[in-house]
């Protein structure tokens, strides 16, 4: 009996120690094991061609492989350096054709902020579809003609927008019949999208939306009226209604405009150029749906056939090592102090 005793206050330290240190290992390995984001961002190329203009090649996608499409500028951030850069956004063509007119709302009652805003939100919605898509654009009666039939060209179509004013008819049934007749039969997709206060009269085309197999969305700006005849509307065709949509908001809708949308994208930014060749940090990030992912790589400011994206070192194995010397540090500083206990 008095060995085992004995057995035991000999050995009680040295198995505090062992157990003190596998729990720290423990946790210290749990900090370094990467976490399962439901965002992804991949930066697959940084091209320095056309110095000082700089892109990169992102992919956005989530952990089952799936892309993330019709994502928008508003979602993107890109620091050089540290410092905040304001890239140009382009996404790459979808899988398939569609085709998608807008149509603006210009009665007195939009005068002011309502057209403001509605013409920014048709600025947002065209930088998320993808580039092969068609857009178009009118809008309801007035003194001028507003009528781009579907086309890529989407200079024209921030030309034409800058043209809208307020001083259309309230009825919106020639803004609607019109959109039906702008947008491409080739197309596999159509779709319109109303942007209104509510407040307009005339949505009594249904039926010649679903005969014509295009789907027709509603976004509400300002403090809208009438929306249970819209989101009939919307309901109706298979459509969405949006009132005072989010950037998510605006995503979703053309997500469900074009369903096969890429999740390749391209940034564009000026950088400083420098007389020497020289190494930057580049950070892009992006948020949806509440949740954010961002990589950072490296590039060389010359041009050369080799541009592409430097990862910089993983910094998880240094943690991971740091870990394990605390852990010994711990442990040495345990077998002193039991041992100086037992003298």
């Amino acid at each position: 009996m008095g060995s085992n005793r004995r057995w035991w206050t000999h050995w009680r330290p040295r198995f505090c120690i062992a157990g003190l240190s596998l729990a720290l290992a423990g946790v210290a390995v749990a900090q370094s094991l990467p976490t399962q984001p439901s965002l992804r961002i991949k930066v697959t190329k940084v091209s320095v061609e056309k110095l000082p203009a700089v892109t990169s090649e992102v992919l956005v996608t989530r952990p089952d492989g799936s892309l993330v499409g019709c994502l928008g500028s508003d979602e993107f951030e890109a620091r050089q350096d540290g410092r905040p850069v304001s890239p140009h956004l382009s996404q790459s063509p979808a899988a398939d054709l569609g085709a998608v007119v807008l149509v603006i709302d210009r009665s007195d009652s939009m005068a002011g902020r309502p057209l403001s805003e509605a013409l920014s939100l048709a600025r947002r919605i065209l930088g998320r579809l993808p580039a092969n898509y068609l857009v178009g654009l009118t809008a309801s009666d007035g003194p001028t003609k507003i009528e781009t039939r579907a086309t890529s060209d989407r200079d024209k179509l921030e030309q034409d927008l800058r043209h809208i004013t307020v001083g259309g008819a309230d009825d919106l049934n020639a803004g609607i019949r019109r959109a039906t007749s702008l947008l491409s039969s080739s197309a596999e997709r159509r779709a319109i999208v109303i942007v209104t206060d509510g407040r307009a009269r005339g949505t009594q085309r249904i039926t010649a939306l679903r005969s014509a197999g295009t789907t027709a969305h509603v976004v509400l700006v300002g403090a809208a009226a009438r929306q249970r005849r819209l989101r009939r509307l919307a309901q109706a065709t298979g459509g969405l209604l949006l009132a005072s949509p989010s950037a998510d908001d605006l995503t979703r809708l053309c997500q469900a405009m074009a369903p096969n949308a890429s999740g390749r994208y391209s940034l564009t930014f000026y950088s400083d150029p420098t007389p020497q060749p020289r190494w930057y940090d580049l950070e892009i990030g992006v948020r949806y749906d509440g949740e954010a992912a961002a990589e950072r790589v490296r590039f060389l400011s010359r041009r050369a056939e080799e541009d592409a994206a430097v990862a910089p070192p993983d910094p998880r194995p240094l943690l991971a090592l740091g870990g394990i010397g605390v852990v010994l540090l711990i442990a040495n500083i345990a077998v002193l102090w039991s041992r100086k206990r037992a003298h």
